[in-house]
């Protein structure tokens, strides 16, 4: 952790409480992060609310404009007509193939 130095910045610190083996090579500690947003984020919010002098919140990113979705078309199922009794005399071969096949 000495080799990182300097003044550690909001971004350093999520980047280090998300990862700290990726940010600081080399570490023996066993904490393997905090991966879900709003947990680094309540951490940083009591670390900087612990701090006298802590620096001001960074200016939240703009907001993505939505993108457009393409609509799905779906296909209509066509319907198999079959004659009474011929739909009849493949019922024994319609059973085999679903629920006797190996």
């Amino acid at each position: 952790m000495t080799e990182v130095g300097g003044t550690w910045t909001y971004e350093d610190l999520n980047h280090w409480l998300e990862n700290p083996g990726s940010f600081v090579r080399g570490t023996s500690m066993s904490f393997a992060g905090l991966r879900k947003d709003p947990d680094r984020i309540n951490v940083i919010a009591y670390l900087a609310s612990q701090s006298p002098n802590a620096p001001p919140f960074p200016e939240p990113l703009p907001a993505a404009a939505p993108t457009k979705r393409p609509k799905l078309r779906l296909r209509a199922r066509k319907k198999l007509q079959l004659p009474q009794k011929k739909a009849l005399s493949m019922l024994p071969l319609l059973l085999w193939k679903t629920l006797l096949r190996p």
